[in-house]
């Protein structure tokens, strides 16, 4: 099937962050890059991101283009439409013709900011064509809407906290945290209301750059559409795949994937987007995407090697076409491989040490033999500074890789059980202190600074019996300026956070709700998905009822528990799913 896409919808300059209003305003001043820099006090890179965010958000090419269009859009011809249009409602643009307000007003209209999947048809990507002998991706057009990047969340973070849940009636509601506006986007999202059991979360997946979502159904398909409510539509169709609870959104909101049904005569993984359907063969469910999402990982079989069990991974383009070959990974799952931030290159721990395969040069292959040369291992790995380094484990200590050069640094005080801040700067982890048995050893949190190497225990949190189970678990807010942890991921019923700069640990007194049953399965998102992305909210159903599927009340409050409200009548204990903030958010911890 192909997808069927409406026109894109235009700018709406109240959603511009004030530091990109601030940025337009001195584009259409004609400064340049650097002049934008003094101007604001920022860095040239700052001012060129922004920049380049706003000739995405127009759907223009150029810097010029976008001053253009921007006049158009707001000048008094467009302004007098607008106000003649809402003061009378559906008035079409071509109805309007006093002032000098006509048909030109449609063609402005129609000038499209991006809008994600299944938003507005774009040209084939190029990856994976073209006259070299090894197919290779590039980083594209930054006004082509499946190229745009993900952010580290370290620049102008400004996320305003959007909650989506499924309300009794099946369709989905996307609430304005701050001023309380709700708005319908998705309809028919039946599949919480099933018998099903495997149903945790009401079928609810945004694309990571918060341009998506999509839900499931009772009959066991997915729906989609844009965060606007645009676009509505059945993407898949009846039986067409199996698991759609592995269903997944590329990062870009372009492309989403399903496991092909087992009747089909293919074993793997389904892609639909608006260039149509590709089917890739693969032997799990899973489809690892890079940040980009312009590029995906499958496993296409088991192989045995010095009687070691392991996988082999392909990788594709989105047209299908075979990028390359892994099969000397120490990987179980494809969601395990390290991607850089702009989705380019990937690295892995191996038979030969760190492999980094670069994809923007066809299959660039360098490998990091470790520090005793046995070219075994890495553990798990993160790309971290800017993307300049890969931090890895070397027996029993963590190293950081510098790419340019090859050297291995060992951190002073090795970080155990933790996670990474999106920015790649920070570890947040579990900092072990003396006891006679497991029992008895203390635990307190930390937080290390790959940079400096310098580690700061954060102060008014320490629990004893660390040797126990599973251990902490942490996560970072989008821009790292918060740190939030619960001690027994396990148990989960109790969460501690703490800002970065500064202050001790505070204990999250609103309700958390927590499916505990997705515990061991490798992915701890699950213990963070009633936080908002920037750790300020918490958003909960009424605890305690006997039926868990009946309608239940939804809040959002504070993690103190204060400044509570009332979001609306949801369907079951887990309906709802936080907006992402577009921060690429890598599946990685170190264990």
């Amino acid at each position: 099937m192909t997808a069927q896409f409406n026109a894109p919808i235009a700018v709406r300059y109240k959603d511009w962050t004030p530091r990109q209003k601030q940025v337009l305003d001195l584009l259409l001043r004609g400064q340049t890059n650097s002049q934008i820099a003094a101007s604001l006090g920022i860095s040239l890179d700052g001012a060129k991101w922004h920049v380049s965010e706003i000739i995405t958000r127009l759907g223009v090419d150029t810097r010029e283009e976008a001053a253009d269009y921007w006049r158009t859009q707001n000048g008094i011809p467009a302004r007098l439409f607008r106000a003649v249009q809402a003061l009378v409602p559906g008035i079409a643009a071509g109805k309007v013709v006093a002032g000098g307000v006509g048909l030109g007003l449609v063609a402005g209209l129609v000038v499209a900011v991006i809008v994600a999947w299944p938003g507005p048809e774009a040209d084939a990507p190029a990856e994976g064509t073209g006259p070299d002998p090894v197919p290779s991706i590039t980083a594209g057009n930054p006004s082509t809407p499946s190229n745009v990047p993900l952010t580290n969340g370290s620049s102008n973070y400004a996320y305003i906290p959007a909650l989506s849940y499924v309300a009794p009636g099946g369709e989905v509601q996307l609430v304005d945290i701050a001023t309380g506006d709700s708005a319908a986007i998705l309809d028919g999202c039946t599949g919480l209301g099933s018998p099903k059991a495997n149903i945790l979360t009401g079928g609810l997946r945004w694309s990571a750059n918060g341009e998506a979502i999509n839900c499931l159904t009772d009959t066991m398909t997915v729906r989609g559409a844009n965060a606007d409510g645009t676009n509505q539509q059945e993407i898949f169709a009846p039986n067409a795949c199996e698991a759609m609870l592995e269903s997944t959104i590329s990062p870009d909101g372009q492309v989403v994937s399903c496991r092909v049904n087992p009747t089909s005569q293919l074993e793997g993984i389904r892609l639909t987007s608006a260039n149509g359907e590709v089917e890739i063969p693969a032997t799990m469910n899973r489809a690892a995407w890079s940040p980009n999402g312009q590029a995906v990982i499958v496993a296409s079989q088991v192989v045995t090697s010095q009687d070691i069990g392991r996988m082999t991974f392909n990788v594709h383009s989105l047209d299908g076409t075979q990028l390359g070959t892994v099969s000397d990974a120490y990987v179980a799952d494809p969601r395990t491989f390290a991607w850089s931030l702009d989705g380019l290159s990937f690295a892995y721990p191996g038979d030969q040490g760190i492999t980094v395969i670069d994809l923007a040069n066809g299959w660039d292959v360098r490998h990091f033999l470790l520090a005793d040369n046995s070219g075994q291992g890495g553990g798990n790995l993160a790309w971290v500074l800017g993307d300049e380094a890969i931090l890895a484990t070397v027996g029993n200590e963590r190293v950081i890789l510098a790419l340019a050069d090859g050297k291995m640094t060992p951190l002073a005080d090795a970080p155990y059980n933790g996670n990474i801040s999106w920015d790649g700067e920070l570890v947040a982890y579990a900092k072990f202190g003396p006891g006679t048995t497991p029992q008895t050893e203390t635990v307190s949190a930390a937080i290390l600074n790959l940079r400096t190497g310098v580690s700061t225990t954060i102060p008014g949190f320490q629990v004893q019996g660390g040797g126990i189970g599973l251990g902490p678990e942490f996560v970072f807010s989008g821009d790292s300026s918060r740190v939030c942890w619960t001690p027994s991921p396990v148990a989960a019923t109790e969460f501690y956070c703490a800002d970065v700069a500064g202050g001790s640990a505070f204990k999250v007194a609103a309700p958390v709700t927590v499916e505990t049953d997705m515990a061991g399965y490798g992915d701890a998102s699950y213990l963070w998905r009633a936080f908002s992305p920037d750790l300020q909210k918490v958003a909960y159903t009424t605890p305690g009822l006997a039926d868990a599927a009946a309608p239940q009340t939804l809040w959002v409050s504070d993690l103190d528990g204060s400044n509570a409200v009332q979001v609306g009548p949801a369907l079951g204990p887990l309906p709802y799913e936080w907006r992402p903030d577009a921060v690429y958010r890598p599946y990685a911890a170190l264990q």
